[in-house]
């Protein structure tokens, strides 16, 4: 499943009825989702640049990592855990207590 649509994703509003929403997030003439929510709409039309961010920064750290530059590990993690989550390789949770430590 790690393959998904491509950015851009754009929010279009098309009610007829100003003061009603009926949000769709789309990439060209592809329908993603439909959202009634603006603040919804607003971060899943940004997932594709957040998911990039992600895989840039976890690329940068392993690189940093290999020159000696250590970077704190959770956060690291955390952010795999998230690109694992949004590629629907896992489901994304919460590193426990004895984790941390044992990082």
């Amino acid at each position: 499943m790690s393959n998904h649509t491509p950015g851009p994703w754009k929010i279009f509003d098309d009610h007829p009825d100003p003061d009603l929403l009926c949000l769709h997030v789309c990439h060209g003439d592809e329908q993603i989702a439909d959202v009634s929510e603006l603040k919804n709409a607003h971060l899943i039309a940004a997932a594709p640049e957040l998911l990039e961010a992600l895989e840039c920064y976890v690329e940068k750290v392993a690189d940093l990592n290999r020159y000696g530059v250590m970077i704190e590990t959770s956060l690291r993690k955390k952010a795999e855990a998230a690109i694992a989550n949004a590629k629907g390789e896992r489901v994304m949770k919460e590193p426990t207590i004895k984790e941390m430590q044992d990082l």
